[in-house]
């Protein structure tokens, strides 16, 4: 346990069929390693390629473990299950041909590390050519599609421009360090910096909103199913009062707010889908419907740095 624990920095990353540009990532990796004064492990999961790569990461000097599958899965499955190996405190996702340039890994560690309210932290991306390529980004809205559709996307929905570490909405994966999972002996737990932001009440769902907002996630999974279509639309028009313009409704799979209040936006993310409200209600109007729990607000929102010192390419 006392080992685990002294684990730093993993290096998770995954490869699909690119030998050669793995071969260049872990180069890149065991240069940093030698430059930064805490301990890292690197796992490499090679995503059931035909190309020799996972034989390339078995005989690289860098590697602390390689996992060769034998049928090949998405990006998100494959990170989980590294995050679920890694026994570092921070964990740094990579894809094959990300090269970490000089220093990358110490200023992501840094403004991380510095900010207790972020979750991740994104290197600014940059091609061989030398060119800058959007890594963040505004969440997805209503207003954004059509920014993109005006190609207006550039300067009002990219947040990676620039040479200054920021805080944005959300950030490629193609480089990024995580934190908040550490593990209790075979089992994962949210870390005590994490847990020291959450406040956890009750609620009635017959009682007034709860004090606090505007929040900016409000998860009410497997809970709209129990009611009338009546009672669903007040919940739901409630929900509007106490939530940001830009803030996400979670669901449960067999919930949705379309056909019972058409002030919100369904937003497809992955395989499942979220809701935004298009019309958000002032806080202060009358309701007299029951309304659900909702967690305690942060300060501010969520926002995730972005490097602007040791890019990937």
């Amino acid at each position: 346990m006392q080992a685990a624990l002294s684990v730093e920095i993993s290096f998770c990353v995954v490869n699909t069929e690119q030998r050669g540009l793995l071969r260049y990532c872990l180069d890149a990796i065991a240069r940093e390693r030698a430059t930064v004064d805490f301990q890292t492990e690197v796992l490499v999961l090679d995503n059931a390629s035909q190309d020799g790569s996972a034989d390339v990461a078995r005989q690289h000097p860098v590697s602390t473990e390689v996992i060769a599958l034998e049928e090949r899965r998405g990006k998100g499955v494959n990170d989980s299950d590294l995050l679920q190996r890694a026994r570092g405190r921070f964990c740094l996702l990579l894809n094959e041909d990300s090269e970490l340039e000089p220093g990358a890994t110490a200023a992501l560690h840094a403004a991380l590390a510095s900010d207790a309210r972020a979750g991740a932290a994104g290197a600014m991306l940059v091609r061989p050519d030398g060119e800058q390529q959007p890594s963040a980004w505004r969440f997805p809205s209503p207003a954004g599609a059509l920014m993109t559709a005006l190609f207006l996307h550039q300067q009002l929905v990219v947040q990676s421009n620039g040479e200054r570490v920021r805080r944005v909405d959300w950030v490629q994966s193609a480089a990024m360090l995580v934190r908040h999972l550490t593990r209790s002996g075979a089992e994962w737990q949210v870390s005590q910096e994490l847990r020291g932001l959450v406040t956890f009440r009750a609620h009635n769902l017959l009682d007034a909103p709860p004090a606090g907002g505007p929040f900016d996630v409000v998860f009410l999974r497997n809970v709209l199913i129990y009611f009338d279509l009546a009672t669903k639309k007040a919940i739901l028009e409630r929900l509007r009062r106490v939530m940001r313009p830009d803030g996400v409704l979670v669901l449960g799979s067999a919930e949705t707010t379309i056909g019972v209040d058409d002030a919100w936006v369904r937003i497809p993310v992955g395989g499942g889908s979220v809701y935004r409200p298009t019309r958000p209600l002032p806080a202060t109007a009358p309701s007299s419907a029951p309304l659900s729990t909702v967690p305690q607000p942060r300060t501010a929102p969520r926002e995730l740095p972005v490097l602007t010192r040791g890019a990937t390419r």
